[in-house]
């Protein structure tokens, strides 16, 4: 009778850990999808903000570059097409700009 009642109190424990270690992983499961849904719901909201600083960069930048092709344009060489002379030119300009 005692082995009985001995193997009976394992099997509780074990019961017993087994609920604690499922629950755990019910609440972090639980906690995960919420986080998911508030990440989702935050991208959401952000999105046309960032949409919008986009492309207001982006403008700026053909902004930027419609100036300097004016610019250069206006370059005696470049009216002239004397590559040479341009060349001469662009060691005074960013080379970022510069292709040639």
């Amino acid at each position: 009778m005692r082995r009985f009642s001995l193997s009976r109190l394992r099997a509780c424990v074990l019961l017993l850990g087994l609920l604690a270690i499922l629950s755990a992983l019910g609440l972090i499961l639980y906690t995960t999808i919420q986080e998911r849904q508030l990440a989702a719901s935050e991208a959401q909201k952000n999105a046309p903000r960032l949409v919008r600083l986009v492309s207001s960069e982006h403008k700026e930048l053909i902004e930027g570059t419609r100036q300097l092709f004016i610019a250069l344009a206006q370059l005696p060489a470049v009216c002239h097409y004397d590559l040479a002379k341009v060349k001469a030119k662009r060691s005074g300009i960013d080379g970022a700009w510069f292709f040639i």
